[in-house]
């Protein structure tokens, strides 16, 4: 990896030439691609590095720039400033793609070097971080359920009895793939910090949500991982590393994914899983612990999905008899009995789906449901089957369809919908011994309700919203946008299966419409919330952007602190602002607060605002503000004076938590008790004296001794410090005048010649001869390196040439002033000659 510093630079650099270009943030840059492609995997597929090991710089930012040549500027409008059209917008997905690269290039820097995998994966396998996935052969790669215009993936068997129904149909070509070699004079970065990049993004569902919808889409989830594995390698392990790329590549979060491996698998940071276990946590017991969906029974949506899963059909489930012609309408109004609810949730011989004990929790609870069959699965129809019923706007929408002749039903269930009478027409709908006739090209339309009107003929209606199906298959999968945002907050839609020759003009109804809703909500929560540089009266908030907007852009957010011994924990929907004894918006991602109350523990939550309203509360973060600030001190007291230290002693400061205090030495002009010395050359001048210095005591205690000049006068000041910061100084001690000692150091010497092994030295006499003439100096250079030092002593001259030096040498000179009582400290060093 090159320099992520030099990227970094490169990056600002066309910031500062483009001052007017707002970066995207990381979750528009992911908005950007969806738009275009239904999942992550179909975008590294588009643009050929589905099987690439690294990735650059050109190759990253095209990702962004191919996801935007195939969306309409209506989809982005949320993403331009002001007049920006879709050139302008480009230029901003550009610059933001690189400096995100570069943010990657700089982590990988800062990472830890991991152990090298095996490499021993032929070039054009699929590689996750060095060779993580098998390859695949090339003649049984099937073309991708996630094509821009939806996709469709076939069962295998004939049979909803079937044990492993769920494979991909094989079509005779190969998926393009970038090479994995390094580009040579490039930066590249590995495919897996890609799909972390796009993990992160991702908004948290939930292991039920991400289960329920993945069971619809692969019926055996090794599938996901291996769509060509066969079914006796469902019981082979999986490897970490292949469960979290696989989440991704399907639109999952990052760090989800890792949680559920472990809570699966049920140790920390196991390195595989076994297949079937994650197949019967799936199945039977989704509610994993310690997570956001940890709750109560399972939703009649999400047991229909795994009924259909394991028995193929509700008849089956429920071991329903076939209906009598006559009699085929009291179906409407049955509903399954608790002994019903219990045979369908055990599961069947081959396919256990719950415990005992959990099929009787579950089958107590749904018993109890008032609604009809009809009603009781509001995601369900007679050939259409989806994982919930309320979406967000263009959210991904898996569909099952069933081609048989009673559907998901089954021979027992309530009546279908009335098959068409076959026309001239060679592929309209209608049915040929027992099996539909739906044409060349069937699809899956979303639909609203004012375009379905008994007047209207089906094959003028104009279908915006479809999903492929594949006329072959008796039970499959496809995928499709749920429609965009109406003018309000919520608006309905109708999913139905149409006939068609052309995939695009419906021939006539083949299901029954399956009602959806389209809703804007409030954003998902920020994930963490950070406080930093608590003081006394004062932080800083930060968090990351919502990671699901809802529906709708971010407006704004809305931080709210509180007193903790006046609140609870805070659920997601319900918090009593009016309570908050500090609340702010804000359109940033962090805050600073000020004006709090000293050593208070306070708890603060965040949450974002849309055009629906508020979402949920964040998970509180609580803080304690520092002490108040120390007050002043009473001015120091002199104890004792000696040579070059003077002993303090001061009142302490109460109340206030004080961890140490700090001394201020003030050099003074002679204005001292004793009389000043009668040497012109002994007095300082105001120019001369040293400036005031600061020097810490290291510990709370209220005497301490200060290190200073001999014959010299000072005052002091004090002040008291704690873990909030420092009080004001205190006022001046009493003048003191230091014992007689050696002298001052010089100023630092001058060079005014430097030759092959000699030196010419200069130097000024001090500023105070510590109250004794002085008598010599000591001229000391020091060896750069080495440390090695020669000394000379000399009389009274001010200049001397240093002799004895090695040539070719780095030296620092330095001068000390001698007198009666003794030397005095060095002076400060030359620069390095």
């Amino acid at each position: 990896v090159a320099s992520g510093q030099e990227l970094m630079a490169h990056c600002h650099q066309q910031a500062r030439n483009c001052l007017e270009m707002e970066p995207l943030g990381t979750l528009e840059l992911r908005q950007v691609v969806l738009l275009r492609w239904l999942t992550i995997q179909d975008a590294l597929q588009a643009v050929d590095l589905a099987s690439t090991r690294n990735v650059t710089e050109e190759e990253f930012s095209n990702i962004f720039l191919t996801a935007l040549k195939g969306v309409e500027q209506s989809q982005v409008l949320h993403l331009c400033r002001g007049d920006d059209d879709l050139s302008k917008l480009s230029k901003r997905v550009d610059f933001s793609a690189r400096r995100v690269f570069a943010e990657i290039v700089q982590a990988v820097k800062r990472a830890p070097p991991q152990k090298e995998k095996d490499n021993s994966a032929p070039m054009g396998a699929t590689v996750f971080d060095q060779g993580m996935a098998k390859p695949m052969a090339s003649q049984s790669r099937g073309r991708s359920p996630f094509s821009p215009g939806g996709g469709s993936t076939s069962w295998r068997s004939q049979s909803p009895n079937s044990a492993s129904p769920w494979r991909k149909k094989s079509e005779n070509h190969e998926l393009a793939s970038g090479s994995s070699a390094v580009r040579s004079n490039q930066t590249t970065i590995p495919l897996s910090k890609v799909l972390s990049a796009f993990g992160s993004m991702a908004p948290r569902e939930g292991f039920r949500a991400w289960s329920t919808r993945s069971l619809l889409a692969f019926n055996e989830l090794v599938f996901m991982l291996h769509p060509d594995a066969p079914a006796r390698n469902l019981r082979g392990p999986i490897d970490r590393d292949e469960f979290f790329r696989a989440v991704v590549l399907f639109n999952g979060n990052e760090e989800e994914a890792f949680e559920w491996f472990d809570a699966v698998s049920g140790t920390q940071n196991s390195p595989t899983l076994a297949a079937s276990a994650l197949q019967r946590r799936a199945l039977g017991r989704p509610r994993l612990e310690g997570t956001v969906d940890a709750g109560p029974c399972l939703t009649p949506e999400e047991v229909v999905v795994r009924l259909v899963s394991v028995w193929g059909d509700l008849s089956a489930a429920f071991g329903l008899r076939p209906i009598q012609p006559g009699k085929r309408l009291h179906r409407r109004d049955w509903r399954p009995t608790k002994d019903e609810w219990l045979r369908a949730i055990r599961g069947k011989l081959g396919r256990h789906l719950m415990e005992e004990k959990d099929a009787r929790v579950e089958a107590e609870h749904l018993a109890a449901l008032p609604e009809p069959m009809e009603q009781l699965f509001p995601n369900l129809c007679d050939r259409l089957l989806i994982p919930k019923v309320v979406w967000g706007p263009n959210e991904l929408i898996v569909v099952r369809y069933s081609l048989y002749q009673h559907g998901f039903w089954g021979h027992g269930g309530p009546p279908m919908q009335e098959t068409p009478k076959e026309t001239a027409s060679t592929g309209a709908a209608g049915c040929r011994n027992g099996r539909l006739s739906l044409g060349l090209k069937p699809f899956i339309a979303a639909l609203e309700p004012d375009q379905l009107t008994a007047e209207q003929e089906v094959t003028s209606i104009m279908v915006k919203h479809r999903a492929p199906v594949d006329p072959q298959a008796r039970c499959a999968t496809t995928y499709l946008r749920a429609p965009p945002r109406g003018e309000g907050n919520t608006t309905r839609w109708l999913l139905q299966l149409f006939s068609s020759d052309d995939g695009m003009t419906p021939l006539a109804p083949v299901s029954l419409p399956l009602h959806i809703q389209v809703a804007v909500k409030g954003p998902s929560s920020p994930s963490w919330l950070q406080a930093s540089h608590v003081t006394h009266d004062s932080l800083t908030l930060e968090w990351p952007s919502s990671l699901h907007d809802g529906g709708a852009p971010v407006e704004r957010y809305e931080v709210a602190i509180f007193e903790a011994p006046h609140v609870q924990k805070a659920s997601n929907t319900s918090l009593a602002i009016e309570n908050a004894c500090w609340a702010a918006n804000t359109m940033e991602t962090w805050f600073s607060v000020t004006k709090l109350a000293s050593d208070t523990r306070y708890v603060v939550h965040v949450r974002a605002w849309n055009k629906a309203g508020p979402g949920g509360w964040s998970e509180p973060v609580y803080f304690i503000t520092g002490p108040a600030l120390p007050g002043r001190v009473a001015p120091p007291q002199v104890s004792s004076v000696d040579r070059c230290s003077v002993l303090l002693k001061w009142q302490p400061c109460a109340d206030f938590r004080t961890t140490h205090y700090a001394i201020q030495v003030v050099p003074l002009q002679h204005l001292t008790p004793r009389e000043p010395p009668t040497s012109a050359r002994s007095t300082p001048r105001l120019q001369d004296l040293l400036p005031p210095s600061i020097q810490d005591m290291p510990t709370a205690d209220t005497t301490g001794v200060v290190e200073v000049m001999s014959n010299a006068c000072y005052c002091f000041k004090a002040r008291a410090h704690n873990e909030s910061g420092h009080g004001p100084w205190s006022g001046p001690s009493d003048r003191v005048m230091t014992l007689p000692g050696p002298p001052h150091p010089p100023e630092a010497p001058q060079i005014l010649q430097a030759m092959q092994d000699r030196i010419h030295v200069r130097w000024s006499f001090p500023t105070n001869d510590g109250a004794s003439e002085v008598n010599g100096y000591v001229v000391l250079a020091v060896r750069e390196g080495s440390g090695a030092m020669v000394r000379m002593e000399v009389s009274s001259a001010d200049a001397v040439w240093l002799r004895g030096l090695q040539g070719n040498t780095h030296y620092s000179v330095m001068v000390a002033a001698v007198n009666e009582v003794g030397t005095g400290s060095y002076s400060r060093v030359t620069e390095v000659v």
